[in-house]
């Protein structure tokens, strides 16, 4: 007589059990890693933003098209934004908010939820700090 692969047996305890070995462990393995791969390019992505919010003024104008004047003069114009490019200094050595203020901006801007002034720029927000 041939036993099934289904067949209740018995295991040393005295508990029966199908010839079945519970795959549970190997799910949650792979969820596991999945979830890990996931918050590591999450992270991953999250600090390539920074990074380039920190060093690349033409990033800020990307989403924030009411700043294209500004970053245009920054890296073109006669003003003093312009020295200050030649002279290697960033928007965000002046202009630095905290992360949790710069991702609420992101999602206001991304959802539509951002106010412009009546002359079309951004309202001043942030921390200013003084240059030297």
């Amino acid at each position: 007589m041939v036993e099934s692969k289904n067949t209740p047996v018995e295991n040393m305890d005295g508990a029966k059990q199908t010839g079945k070995k519970s795959p549970n462990w190997l799910k949650i393995s792979i969820s596991a890693n999945i979830i890990l791969v996931i918050l590591a390019v999450g992270f991953l992505i999250g600090m390539e933003i920074l990074n380039q919010s920190d060093t690349n003024p033409n990033f800020c104008a990307t989403c924030h098209n009411v700043m294209d004047k500004k970053v245009n003069s920054y890296l073109t114009g006669p003003n003093l934004d312009q020295v200050h490019a030649l002279a290697g200094v960033q928007c965000k050595e002046c202009h630095d908010d905290p992360v949790s203020a710069e991702i609420a901006g992101g999602i206001k801007y991304k959802t539509g939820n951002y106010e412009v002034g009546a002359n079309g720029q951004l309202p001043k927000l942030g921390t200013m700090i003084r240059c030297a």
